[in-house]
C-alpha cells in the first residue's frame, strides 16, 4: 500500500468541481456548485434530503441524463475536463478512477447473483487478467474490509448476509481497482450505529492506507464531524459554506450552517 499522503499536498485539486443542473420538472437542482477535492483528503458534502447531493455525485459519475436529468459547467478530474467525456471515456472511469459507494446496499447488490460473481465482474471490467491471477487479491481485499475471505462467504447471495456486510461487499467492489476518488453516498444511512461506526472506521482507514481520496455525501453531520476533513454545506443546490471541518462545526458562519449544527443537541460546541 502507497505512503499516506497529507490531503492538501499538490498545487491542483485531484476534483475540480463547477456545476448546474435540472431535472424536467425541477429546475436549479443545482445552481453553480463549486468545490474541489485534493488528493488523500475527505471531503464531506452536508445538506438536507432534496438538497442536491445524490444530483451531484450523479453529475460527476455522468449518470443523471440515466435520471432524465441535464447538467452544464466543469468537471476537473486529474486535470482534465470529464464534463465533455464521451460515454466510452467514462465506462473506462467508472470504477477504476472514480468509484462510487451508494447508500442502499441489499438495492445495488444483484439479488440474484452470488457474492463472488459480482466481485469477479467489478475486477473484470478493468482487469485483462485471467480471474484465477486476481482472485488472491480479491481474498485479501476482503479481509481488509472486514469480510470472510473464503469460498463459504463468496457463494453467498445477498439475502444471505448483514446489511453491514452487504455495505462492506460494496466498498470493496469500489476499490478493487484503488481509485483515486470514491463517492460515498450516505454510506451509514441503512445501518446501525455500531454498523455505522465500523463502517466509518473503515472509510478513514482506506483513505489513510491507500491515500484515497474520499467524497462523503451525507445528512449526519456527527460522522461527518468524526471522519472528514473538510466540509461544503450544500442547501437548495448552492454551496453555502466550505471549509475545514473543525471549523465549520465550531464555528459556522452561515445561518443555515448554524440551523443544523444547533438541531444536534450531543453535539458540543466551543462558544
Amino acid at each position: 500500500m502507497s505512503e499516506t499522503l497529507h490531503p492538501m499536498n499538490g498545487s491542483h485539486p485531484l476534483l475540480s468541481v463547477s456545476l448546474s443542473a435540472n431535472y424536467p420538472n425541477r429546475p436549479g437542482v443545482l445552481d453553480n456548485v463549486c468545490f474541489d477535492v485534493k488528493s488523500g483528503e475527505i471531503l464531506a458534502l452536508v445538506g438536507q434530503s432534496g438538497s442536491g447531493k445524490s444530483t451531484v455525485a450523479l453529475c460527476i459519475l455522468k449518470l443523471l441524463e440515466v435520471k432524465g436529468g441535464s447538467s452544464s459547467g466543469a468537471i476537473m478530474f486529474q486535470g482534465r475536463d470529464i464534463e465533455k467525456a464521451t460515454e466510452r471515456e467514462m465506462r473506462g472511469i467508472r470504477g477504476r478512477e472514480i468509484s462510487l459507494v451508494p447508500q442502499s446496499p441489499h438495492s445495488a447488490l444483484n439479488p440474484a447473483l452470488r457474492i463472488g460473481t459480482q466481485l469477479k465482474e467489478a475486477w473484470r471490467a478493468h482487469a485483462e487478467d485471467k480471474w484465477e491471477s486476481g482472485k488472491q487479491g480479491i481474498l485479501r481485499l476482503l479481509e481488509n474490509v472486514d469480510l470472510p475471505a473464503d469460498e463459504a462467504f463468496l457463494r453467498r447471495y445477498p439475502s444471505q448476509v448483514s446489511v453491514g456486510q452487504a455495505q462492506r461487499v460494496l466498498i470493496a467492489m469500489a476499490v478493487i481497482h484503488r481509485p483515486r476518488l470514491l463517492i460515498a453516498d450516505e454510506p451509514t444511512s441503512a445501518l446501525d450505529l455500531l454498523t455505522q461506526r465500523e463502517v466509518l472506521d473503515l472509510f478513514a482507514r482506506l483513505n489513510r492506507e491507500l491515500n484515497m481520496a474520499i467524497l462523503y455525501i451525507s445528512h449526519d453531520l456527527l460522522s461527518v464531524a468524526s471522519l472528514c476533513h473538510r466540509a461544503a454545506v450544500l442547501e437548495r443546490g448552492r454551496i453555502v459554506e466550505c471549509g475545514a471541518a473543525e471549523q465549520i462545526f465550531e464555528h459556522p458562519s452561515h445561518p443555515y450552517t448554524k440551523r443544523l449544527i444547533d438541531a444536534l443537541p450531543h453535539l458540543q460546541r466551543t462558544p
